[in-house]
């Protein structure tokens, strides 16, 4: 278990590797289209403060090909209804801005929470093992900013 959590983490510091990990099992992926019904269905306002600071989901330079379509591809392992899920990077970089109360999510992020709630709600999952470099307190930054006035639905 913990050689594969290795090669999970490995997908966000080796960016590179992500498609590979994907091949083998080691990740998912979330269709572009996919994510761009989701997030057009933000208010505009969320839409237009995470895309000035991230730029459109499509400009995304994290996008992988994946049988000829753009996706996000985040790591993540299953082994049977137990999954491990390293957590995305917050704000498009490893270890970067991991508490930031002024910076919204970015698109990857997003996209790896919309996926595991929709897999969540097939009912496959019964227990998961969330991988995090560190946690926010209460789950929010300990001070109010912008990004908290935004509504993110999934």
């Amino acid at each position: 278990m913990i050689a594969d959590a290795k090669k999970l983490l490995s997908g966000y510091y080796q960016p590179e590797q992500l498609k590979a990990l994907y091949e083998e099992g080691y990740a998912v992926a979330l269709p572009l289209r996919s994510y761009f019904i989701w997030y057009r269905n933000l208010p505009h306002e969320t839409r237009q403060f995470i895309d000035d600071w991230w730029g459109h989901p499509m400009k995304y330079d994290g996008l992988v090909d994946i049988d000829g379509q753009p996706a996000f591809v985040f790591p993540l392992l299953k082994r049977g209804n137990l999954w491990l899920l390293p957590q995305p990077p917050r704000s498009g970089k490893v270890g970067h801005a991991i508490h930031s109360t002024v910076e919204p999510p970015s698109h990857l992020y997003l996209a790896a929470y919309l996926w595991l709630q929709r897999e969540h709600n097939k009912g496959e999952l019964d227990a998961l093992v969330h991988l995090a470099h560190t946690a926010l307190k209460n789950g929010r930054p300990a001070k109010p900013g912008a990004y908290l006035r935004m509504t993110f639905r999934f």
